[in-house]
């Protein structure tokens, strides 16, 4: 079964393995893996980044058979090598779920290192939130526009990376400085609503009335 990035979505890939075929330019991601001269496609385990987006850990280089890869999985965990989603977004990229337990257990330490990359509940609970989507990068999963609001200017779209809930909205962090005296700046945290219009709009707002 093959599929892309761009027609599953994160949530799909997200800490599952997949196999890619390498092109040219991905080739120099599997340099110094075992077989990496012979290879012509790689296994790869999807992760995110808070800061840097979706990210697939190249595990291994090797062969690509029909819809499958053969490949020497003893992981050399002293080589680390990415590749960013939006590289590879309508690469196809074959589902390997049948090995998911078998690789998970060969690659136990390359695994534990990712374990550096989880981020707190409340972070998580928010990437299940497929009603933000409308609002969220499609890479940079964590990042949502919102509509700055205040009585006597005009709204403004800026982005704002997600770094927690309360009880009714969402925690984020302003990435970029507003161009409108709304008492908050880059790098302010603001707290952020969720509306959704008559017509199953969503908008995410933040209101500094």
């Amino acid at each position: 079964m093959t599929m892309t990035y761009n027609d599953l979505g994160f949530r799909e890939l997200y800490h599952r393995f997949v196999a890619v075929k390498l092109d040219e330019n991905l080739k120099k991601a599997v340099k110094g893996f075992k077989g990496a001269e012979e290879a012509d496609g790689a296994i790869l385990y999807g992760y995110i980044d808070h800061g840097a987006g979706f990210i697939f850990e190249v595990i291994a280089a090797g062969r690509l058979g029909e819809g499958s890869i053969i490949a020497d999985t003893d992981a050399n965990d002293e080589i680390r090598s990415i590749i960013r989603a939006e590289m590879i977004a309508n690469e196809e990229l074959i589902n390997l779920d049948a090995n998911e337990e078998i690789l998970a257990a060969l690659l136990a330490n390359k695994l534990d290192m990712l374990q550096a990359y989880d981020d707190s509940e409340e972070i998580y609970e928010t990437r299940g939130m497929d009603f933000l989507d409308e609002c969220r990068d499609p890479f940079y999963v964590d990042d949502i526009k919102v509509l700055l609001v205040k009585d006597g200017l005009k709204s403004e779209v800026c982005w704002a990376r997600i770094e927690g809930t309360t009880e009714s909205e969402i925690q984020g962090t302003l990435l970029n400085e507003p161009y409108q005296d709304y008492g908050c700046h880059e790098g302010d945290i603001i707290l952020i609503n969720i509306h959704k219009t008559d017509d199953d709009q969503v908008i995410c707002y933040s209101s500094f009335d």
